[in-house]
């Protein structure tokens, strides 16, 4: 009767799962490539920050509930600026390595259609970068991988409409970097990219989903254990 009981305890488990997923707003995971473009202005702030305006290319969203299929035509704008650097952690032997502090801020423009329809133009995506790291990667020269960076929206019309609204974690990956006309040595100078690169956010689940499965899954094992 106990191995019953808990057979519907899971079965309850996945459908409270299922509502508490389809009551919210529509889940994206986000990504496209960019446009060559400076990536750190050294200039720009006490020891320099990010400052990059790019062209978009085939950026996509995978909607997890299937109902919509967003694209933003090739040729739209990806703007990422004021991520200062905190600290130049490069090793001194040519692999550059940096620590940049939140605040920063990244927009998405152009036009957007789903599936294949024109839906609006302007600005589509705004919102806030926290702190991260950004690091040479040691197997392919002149690479640059960030890690630990957070985007949470703000406005622009995919926010307004409810589509984009829960914090991201959000990656770029550089591929092929030049300082200088030659490699990527540190953060003591400007750095731009050269070749097109890739970016992605990936929705981070709302803290109210977690809780309710960590609370169901809890009263499953109490069951369980009597």
């Amino acid at each position: 009767m106990l191995r019953n009981t808990s057979r519907i305890a899971v079965l309850g488990l996945a459908a409270l799962a299922l509502n508490a997923t389809s009551a919210m707003a529509t889940q994206f995971s986000i990504g496209g490539n960019l446009g060559s473009s400076v990536l750190f202005d050294q200039s720009d702030g006490p020891n320099g920050a990010t400052d990059v305006s790019a062209f978009l290319g085939g950026v996509s969203f995978f909607d997890f509930s299937f109902t919509t299929s967003f694209d933003i035509v090739d040729g739209g704008s990806f703007v990422w600026t004021g991520n200062n650097l905190t600290a130049d952690t490069s090793d001194g032997f040519g692999l550059a390595s940096g620590a940049f502090s939140g605040g920063g801020t990244l927009s998405l423009s152009g036009d957007l259609t789903n599936f294949g329809l024109p839906v609006t133009s302007g600005s589509l995506l705004t919102g806030t970068v926290s702190a991260f790291t950004l690091n040479e990667n040691s197997a392919a020269e002149n690479f640059l991988d960030s890690a630990g960076a957070t985007f949470t929206p703000t406005g622009g019309w995919l926010f307004a409409n409810g589509h984009v609204v829960n914090p991201y974690t959000f990656s770029v990956s550089i591929i092929g970097a030049t300082q200088g006309g030659g490699g990527v040595e540190d953060f003591q100078s400007d750095v731009q990219f050269t070749q097109s690169s890739t970016w992605g956010m990936i929705e981070i689940p709302e803290p109210s989903s977690i809780v309710l499965l960590a609370g169901l899954g809890m009263g499953l094992l109490i069951r369980k254990n009597r």
